[in-house]
């Protein structure tokens, strides 16, 4: 039962966080307002956090092994680029918060290696190309830029649409790279 509270207590507050959040920057945000608007005690908070950057921090680092979990999950069906997508996709809200109005996130950094990675793996493969760390930045910062216009214009686009813009402009770089 106490392991139950916990859970439940800490779910309250990264929901009231993530709802702050997207009305004001983080520095702004008191620990009275975070446990009003959770509905708990201030000293409660204090039991399980030291700041409300200490929240943060652990609502990043869940959400960044729940993205890694996700894409172990993936099927042969789908690429990773489209995997990704989709988990953003049924997230939205989160990932809208942490990429889009948390200047002060950590999580932007730490998304943009996973995309790096999954680039890596999805469109190189065992592919060697001359300047190869250069073509992986900007196709990486290319696919992000991609994905926060997607957030930002409320998913707008299906993601099959998103991930086929973001395979063939990246198809293309390589294809135009390898002449």
């Amino acid at each position: 039962m106490t392991n139950q509270r916990i859970r439940l207590t800490k779910q309250l507050l990264s929901n009231a966080l993530i709802d702050l959040l997207q009305r004001k920057k983080i520095s702004k945000i008191t620990i009275q307002e975070l446990s009003n608007e959770a509905g708990i005690n201030r000293s409660t908070f204090y039991l399980h956090y030291s700041d409300v950057y200490d929240l943060l921090d652990e609502i990043e680092d869940t959400l960044i092994n729940d993205v890694k979990n996700y894409l172990n999950s993936k099927d042969s069906s789908t690429s990773y680029i489209e995997h990704l997508l989709n988990y953003i996709y049924e997230n939205k809200v989160i990932f809208k918060t942490l990429l889009g109005f948390c200047e002060e996130s950590r999580f932007n950094n730490e998304f943009l290696q996973l995309s790096r990675n999954l680039l890596l793996n999805d469109i190189f493969g065992d592919r060697q190309l001359e300047h190869g760390e250069y073509i992986i930045e900007y196709l990486v910062r290319g696919n992000n830029a991609l994905t926060l216009k997607w957030i930002s214009n409320d998913f707008d686009i299906s993601v099959k649409d998103l991930t086929n813009i973001m395979t063939k402009l990246s198809q293309n770089t390589l294809y135009r790279n390898s002449l």
